[in-house]
């Protein structure tokens, strides 16, 4: 029998119940906050203090608008709000601690979570994959998961609006126009093959800290190329037939792909982003400020410039188109430089996606 969000969240609250310190990975759409104001609730008595914390101010922001939605108001006084940033700053005594997007906790929050003994519920879409990282370790030692329910189970039960992801493998140019300097000052041009085969040669020659180093080079160098920035403008002209963000690698791109863009370089950011909400503008660059904690209304497509090696960064960006009424299908176009490691960070990024819903696309350019 299908699942609806109220049999989620009693499932999940049945499964929380017999622990002090957990967590739930609930996909976007599946009423995370609504259940964390239940569990506050279930466990409110007048005077207490809950403590709130999320990556950025509109998380309160949802929980505000969620208690006034189902009448939960008088929660509203008893939350203190905190980033993670000023977790360290945070001393009160409270009833229990609700960590937003909990897959943000990092070693530098350990202090204050090891010095607090309350109980802690811990909320997020993307939980980390792997428990050796920082941000899996964090999660197993202070709110280890309990109940998980993904996106393709919600999209199953028509709970979640369908969706395609579109690979559009995109080749590297081997016209030499990236400009380069040697040491003494001289200029010289290469291509983008060069330039990839350069570091990937460095990189396998390398080890210890020089071969982080050329790592991150060489996803540097991959972000920075043009190809892909000249390919999203054709498929914007082209393809793209709807309300649509573009998620660039930097600043910079954001400003050469889009007129309108939202970023903190960008003081009209704010100004943009109404706009888009409502309509008046329906394509928008940003890098990763609009990947998590925003809602917006009929965005039915995401053009996703460069996947990195990491299922939560692409799952925030996902998680913004899939909100859509249930009978509308949202579009991922996600670019990928073929026969390069961008492949193996894009297989990375989709694990766990239903492949029925991945096509693959060979750019030809």
């Amino acid at each position: 029998m299908d699942k609806t969000k109220d049999s989620i969240r009693k499932e999940a609250l049945a499964a929380i119940k017999d622990y002090d310190r957990c967590g739930v990975a609930i996909t976007v759409g599946g009423g995370k906050t609504f259940l964390g104001l239940t569990d506050m609730a279930n466990i409110y008595k007048p005077g207490d203090k809950f403590l709130l914390v999320g990556p950025k101010l509109n998380i309160y922001n949802i929980w505000k608008e969620e208690a006034e939605k189902f009448n939960l108001s008088f929660l509203i006084d008893a939350i203190e709000f905190s980033t993670y940033i000023s977790l360290h700053k945070k001393k009160g005594a409270y009833k229990k601690v609700y960590l937003e997007e909990a897959h943000a906790l990092k070693y530098s929050h350990e202090e204050w979570l090891d010095t607090y003994t309350g109980p802690i519920l811990a909320l997020t879409g993307t939980p980390p994959t792997l428990d050796y990282t920082e941000k899996g370790k964090m999660v197993k030692k202070f709110c280890p998961i309990v109940y998980t329910y993904i996106t393709d189970d919600a999209v199953d039960d028509k709970i979640l609006n369908d969706y395609k992801i579109y690979i559009h493998y995109v080749s590297l140019s081997t016209e030499k126009n990236i400009e380069n300097k040697t040491r003494d000052g001289k200029t010289f041009y290469t291509s983008e093959q060069s330039s990839y085969d350069y570091w990937t040669k460095r990189l396998d020659q390398s080890y210890g800290k020089e071969l982080e180093i050329c790592r991150l080079m060489r996803m540097k160098a991959l972000q920075k190329f043009s190809s892909k920035e000249k390919y999203v403008k054709t498929l914007v002209t082209t393809t793209i037939k709807n309300k649509c963000i573009i998620f660039a690698n930097e600043k910079l791109q954001a400003d050469r792909l889009c007129k309108c863009t939202y970023h903190s370089g960008n003081p009209k950011s704010a100004e943009n982003l109404v706009k888009f909400k409502a309509g008046h503008i329906n394509l928008i660059a940003a890098v990763e400020q609009l990947s998590e904690g925003q809602n917006i209304p009929g965005l039915k497509e995401i053009i996703i410039m460069h996947a990195f090696s990491n299922p939560t960064k692409f799952k925030q960006k996902f998680g913004r188109i899939m909100r859509l009424h249930i009978d509308d299908q949202a579009i991922v176009h996600l670019l990928v430089y073929k026969d390069t490691v961008d492949d193996h960070w894009m297989q990375n990024s989709l694990a766990g996606f239903n492949e029925n819903k991945i096509i693959k696309l060979d750019v030809q350019r």
